[in-house]
């Protein structure tokens, strides 16, 4: 495990090139810098969090709601989701995974606590998290690190953790987490083997904020009869992944919209994407996707007719 920033940066430099990092490290300090130095000033100031953040959270105690609110973060949900493609190697009917999404794990009011609890009680055969480990987009990223190591140590499968960065993720998180087990794809992909068969994990680096997302990159090597599973934090990547014959897509980012109106109505998505493709499974062409409502909350921890879910997917072979 890498201690220093110096043996971070090197391990970095080395895993995913100079061009890439360097990208990425401008993006996070001018982010940080828009944060923390607004105006010229070199300290924190209230003003800068997210208008919308404070706004809610005035409007949910004026309304009796925040306690509500805050409950429903933790009331985890496991949805069920089958995959059906005629593409899906034999040995992997009935292979499932686990999606864990948006974390946020250093704003869970009880520390993770109740998540690692429902984890341990589940079966599946692979792990992916996409992305959102952090639940601010800026500051000290130790803590997150630290509850990552400890969730990570509930999971227990066969074919163990993949994971991709998120828009909250400072890329330097990478070598502490991986440091457990965890294979993170940046731009990069895996293959999973079952009694003679694979499939393939790709993933892209975040698109939403950082923009260092290259799909060309993360597909190179896979030929086109391989079952292909990406894994990209935002859906808004749907036409490219589609246009590059990718079999299905898992993504969060969106919450559901976290605080929705009854019916899950959401009142912001943040992405791009239409609205059926920022919660539960969607199709576009031939892909197949999905996309969680958020294992965390972020900006509040705080839920409203969309709560917080793990999600089992389940890969059949159709027809059988």
């Amino acid at each position: 495990m890498q201690n220093t920033q110096k043996d971070i940066l090197e391990f970095l430099n080395k895993r995913i090139g100079k061009s890439h990092l360097e990208k990425r490290l401008k993006m996070q300090r001018e982010h940080a810098a828009d944060v923390y130095n607004r105006g010229g000033i070199t300290k924190f100031h209230p003003e800068n969090l997210e208008p919308m953040m404070i706004a809610l959270d005035i409007l949910l105690k004026i309304t009796f709601l925040k306690k509500h609110a805050v409950k429903n973060s933790l009331d985890i949900r496991i949805e069920k989701n089958d995959i059906l493609s005629g593409r899906i190697p034999q040995k992997f009917h009935g292979f499932t995974i686990l999606q864990l999404s948006d974390i946020h794990i250093d704003g869970y009011v009880d520390g993770g606590e109740k998540l690692c609890e429902i984890i341990r009680r589940l079966s599946y055969d692979l792990c992916v998290i996409t992305g959102d480990f952090r639940y601010l987009t800026h500051g000290d990223y130790d803590r997150c690190v630290l509850l990552t190591k400890k969730l990570v140590r509930s999971i227990s499968c066969r074919h163990g953790v993949v994971a991709i960065l998120g828009n909250h993720d400072f890329i330097e998180i990478v070598p502490g987490i991986e440091s457990e087990g965890v294979t993170f794809l940046i731009n990069d992909n895996k293959r999973i083997s079952r009694e003679g068969q694979s499939i393939v994990l790709a993933g892209v680096d975040d698109s939403h904020m950082y923009g260092t997302d290259d799909l060309p990159k993360a597909l190179s090597g896979i030929s086109n009869h391989e079952f292909t599973i990406l894994l990209a934090h935002s859906p808004s990547i749907y036409r490219k992944a589609a246009s590059m014959k990718v079999d299905c897509c898992l993504s969060g980012h969106s919450h559901g919209g976290q605080v929705c109106l009854p019916g899950g109505i959401a009142l912001m998505t943040n992405t791009n994407a239409p609205r059926k493709y920022i919660a539960g499974p969607w199709t576009y062409h031939n892909l197949k996707g999905y996309t969680s409502r958020g294992t965390g909350s972020s900006g509040l921890p705080a839920r409203l007719f969309c709560p917080p879910e793990i999600t089992l997917h389940r890969l059949l072979l159709f027809p059988v």
